[in-house]
């Protein structure tokens, strides 16, 4: 599995959200700063994101993004689920043509091990885990 640029900085845009924002709206400028990524880019994911009920936005002056749900109420699967059109590992799980396929049981486990893991990580967990905690 590898996770595009759209997976990597919608979940960084989710944690920073997270980790500035309590009640406050956080402008997309002030995002796309601290995740290196322009404004119009940034948009798109937020579009997706927002789509997705993982956040709300206003717009205006005191406009931007905040979280639709509590952090720990978001799963870092959902939110890589929602920009990545799902998780894929090969097509060997999802869509294999064949009948009898010798690594079809190894690539299902590990599909399930990566969103076992990703189900069970909060957006707090990960908040957690980089402020040392």
């Amino acid at each position: 599995m590898k996770i595009s640029s759209k997976g990597r900085y919608g979940l960084r845009a989710m944690y920073y959200i997270g980790t500035l924002a309590k009640d406050d709206y956080v402008p997309v400028t002030t995002l796309a700063s601290y995740i290196g990524t322009t404004d119009n880019y940034l948009e798109k994911l937020m579009a997706i994101l927002k789509k997705n009920d993982l956040v709300v936005s206003v717009r205006g002056n005191n406009g931007g993004y905040k979280l639709a749900r509590k952090p720990e109420d978001i799963s870092v699967g959902q939110i890589l689920r929602s920009l990545e059109n799902g998780i894929f590992v090969t097509e060997c799980v999802s869509g294999c043509k064949k009948t009898e396929c010798p690594h079809k049981d190894i690539f299902t486990h590990i599909y399930q091990s990566i969103n076992d893991v990703l189900d069970n990580m909060s957006l707090k967990d990960m908040i957690d885990r980089t402020k040392g905690k």
